[in-house]
C-alpha cells in the first residue's frame, strides 16, 4: 500500500471516530448515570414484591410488577443492566425472569454468560423465559416455500423497506442475520442446550404469548399492534421456558 493510500486510509478511520464520537459519548454518560442511580431503584423495587420478577432488554416496555432493564433505558422506571456483565444482584432472588428479543443481539459465549447470571439470581424453583426468532423458521424462508412463509416474507418486506428492498426469501433472511444487531439466531435445539448447559431443566418450546404459568401467560411485547402484526411475529419467534431446579 503506499503513502497516498495509507492517508486516505487514515482519513476514513479519523472521520469514523469523529462521526461516532457524540454517540460513545452519550453511551458513556448514559452508563455512568445508570450505575449511579440504579442501586437505589433495585432496593425499592425488591422490598415492596413479594414475587419478584426481572425483565432483561426491556427497551421501552414496562411490564407492571416487574423490574424492567435495559442497556438503553428510555424511561425512568427502567433500571440500567447490561447483561454482558455481572448483574447487580444477590444469588437467588427473582422467581421469574423474562428475555424478549435479547440474546441474538449477543455473540455466543455473551448470550451463555447472560444465561449463567439468570441462573445464578433465580430461587431454586423459578423460571426464565426466552423469546427469540427461530433459525429453524428463518431458514425454512428458503428451503420451505410455503404459503405462512411467503406471507412473512411480504410482511417484513412492507414493514421494513430500508433494510428489505427486494421482497424475496434470501433477502429478508440476510436481513434477520445481519441487520438490527442481530449476533447469533438460535433454533431450539441450541437454545435448549445452552440453557441446560447453564443448569436449568424442563426446557420446553411454548407458543409465543402462551404459558401454562399465569406470571408468564402473555410475556411478549413483540408482536406489534395488529392482527397481522401479531400473526407474523408469532410466526418468526421462539419461546422457551425453563426452570432452575
Amino acid at each position: 500500500m503506499g503513502r497516498t493510500e495509507r492517508r486516505r486510509l487514515l482519513l476514513r478511520r479519523i472521520g469514523r471516530l469523529i462521526h461516532f464520537l457524540p454517540r460513545i459519548v452519550a453511551f458513556r454518560r448514559r452508563k455512568v448515570r445508570g450505575y449511579l442511580f440504579r442501586s437505589r431503584l433495585i432496593r425499592a423495587y425488591l422490598s415492596t414484591h413479594r414475587v419478584a420478577k426481572l425483565q432483561l432488554g426491556s427497551a421501552g416496555n414496562v411490564m407492571e410488577g416487574w423490574l424492567n432493564t435495559s442497556l438503553r433505558p428510555r424511561s425512568p422506571r427502567i433500571v440500567f443492566l447490561d447483561v454482558t456483565e455481572p448483574f447487580p444482584f444477590d444469588d437467588g432472588v427473582f422467581d421469574y425472569i423474562v428475555s424478549e428479543h435479547l440474546i441474538e443481539h449477543l455473540p455466543f459465549n455473551d448470550g451463555r454468560f447472560m444465561l449463567g447470571e439468570c441462573f445464578r439470581v433465580l430461587k431454586a424453583g423459578g423460571r426464565i423465559r426466552v423469546s427469540t426468532p427461530d433459525l429453524a423458521k428463518v431458514a425454512g424462508l428458503v428451503s420451505q416455500r410455503d404459503e405462512k412463509g411467503a406471507s412473512y416474507v411480504k410482511w417484513i418486506a412492507s414493514s421494513f423497506p430500508a433494510d428489505v428492498p427486494i421482497g424475496s426469501a434470501a433477502m429478508v433472511v440476510n436481513n434477520l442475520f445481519y441487520n438490527w444487531g442481530h449476533r447469533f439466531l438460535y433454533d431450539f435445539a441450541a437454545l435448549k442446550a445452552a440453557l441446560e448447559e447453564t443448569g436449568f431443566t424442563g426446557v420446553t418450546a411454548c407458543e409465543v404469548g402462551v404459558s401454562d404459568d399465569p406470571a408468564l401467560h402473555g410475556a411478549e411485547q413483540h408482536v406489534g399492534t395488529s392482527d397481522l402484526d401479531e400473526e407474523m411475529s408469532s410466526f418468526e419467534a421462539l419461546a422457551v421456558e425453563a426452570t432452575r431446579p
